[in-house]
C-alpha cells in the first residue's frame, strides 16, 4: 500500500510465509575470506569465501499496543507462542537433513539460507509471569538450493557462477559438470588463485569463470 510500512517476511520451504511484527532493529551481514595450508610453516593460502551470514534482531509484543496481528486492541496472550515459530525454522528435517530453506525479503532485501541459530530473550512479563515481549536473534547462513541451479537460465557455462565444495565436489568434477571437460579445472583454480586444489575446505564457495568463445 502506498505510503505504509513494508513489512519484513521470511518465505518457508513448504510452508506459509511469517511476516514479522515488527520490522528488524538491525542486521548485519558476514563475509569471510578462508585460507588454508598444507603444513604450519607454509604461508597461507586463500581458498576461497565462505557462505555469508545475515544477522538479524527483531522484536515480538503482546502487551497491548500493538498485537500479533498488527490491531491495537490489548492482546496479552503469551509471546511464547509467537517465538516458536521462529525457533522452528532451526529445526532439522529428518528427511532432508537440514532445515528448511529461508528467504529473508525486507525492502531490496532477498537473502536465501538456513537458519542455523534462533536465540529467544523474554524482556517483559504481565502480572502472572507470562512473557508478553520477546527479543529474536537469528542467524542465516547462505544456501544455494541446487535444484533450482539446474535451471536457472542465468547459471549456463558462458556465465559466471559459484559453487560450494564438500565431500563430493572438487575441482575436477566441478569441471566436468560445468564445461564437460575435466580437463578445464585449471580455469577454476585460477579464478580462485587455489595453488594446492587438495587443500580446498568443505563449505568453500568457488568461482565458477565462464568460458570464453
Amino acid at each position: 500500500m502506498p505510503g505504509g510500512i513494508n513489512k519484513a517476511y521470511f518465505e518457508i520451504e513448504g510452508q506459509d510465509s511469517l511476516t514479522v511484527q515488527f520490522n528488524p532493529s538491525e542486521y548485519s551481514i558476514t563475509e569471510e575470506a578462508q585460507y588454508g595450508g598444507r603444513k604450519s610453516n607454509e604461508k597461507a593460502q586463500y581458498v576461497g569465501n565462505k557462505m555469508k551470514t545475515l544477522h538479524l534482531t527483531f522484536y515480538l509484543d503482546t502487551s497491548g499496543y500493538e498485537n500479533v496481528n498488527g490491531s491495537s486492541e490489548t492482546d496479552e496472550s503469551d509471546v511464547t507462542e509467537v517465538a516458536i515459530k521462529y525457533a522452528n525454522l532451526a529445526i532439522v528435517d529428518g528427511d532432508k537433513h537440514r532445515p528448511p530453506i529461508v528467504k529473508f525479503v525486507w525492502g531490496s532485501i532477498h537473502f536465501q539460507g538456513l537458519v542455523t541459530k534462533v536465540q529467544t530473550s523474554f524482556t517483559l512479563f504481565n502480572g502472572d509471569g507470562k512473557p508478553v515481549r520477546a527479543k529474536i536473534t537469528t542467524d542465516i547462513q547462505e544456501y544455494w538450493d541446487e535444484t533450482h541451479a539446474r535451471v536457472d537460465p542465468l547459471l549456463s557455462p558462458d556465465r559466471t557462477k559459484r559453487r560450494i565444495i564438500s565431500e563430493d565436489t572438487n575441482v575436477w568434477n566441478l569441471a566436468e559438470k560445468e564445461y564437460g571437460d575435466i580437463n578445464k579445472w585449471r580455469l577454476i583454480a585460477k579464478a580462485n588463485q587455489i595453488l594446492d586444489p587438495l587443500e580446498i575446505p568443505n563449505g568453500t564457495v568457488l568461482k565458477v569463470p565462464a568460458l570464453e568463445n
